[in-house]
């Protein structure tokens, strides 16, 4: 009887210190999807830099006798 309720202490701690553990993992894992997320934002805020830029020279080359 006593043995038993000692495994079962046993088995509880080894279940908080697994928890624990997994703690880190499950941490870097959200700072991996946030990171991914900045990521991707950054590109998306990129490409659309890219293609006003492209606008702007298109329009200053149609306009170009207007700006010289």
């Amino acid at each position: 009887m006593i043995a038993s309720s000692c495994n079962g202490i046993t088995d509880r701690r080894n279940h908080i210190t697994d928890q624990r553990n997994r703690i880190p993992d499950r941490r870097n894992h959200i700072t991996k999807r946030r990171n991914r997320i900045t990521d991707r934002r950054n590109h998306i805020t990129e490409r659309r830099n890219r293609i006003t830029d492209r606008c702007i020279n298109y329009r200053c080359q149609s306009l170009g006798d207007l700006i010289v």
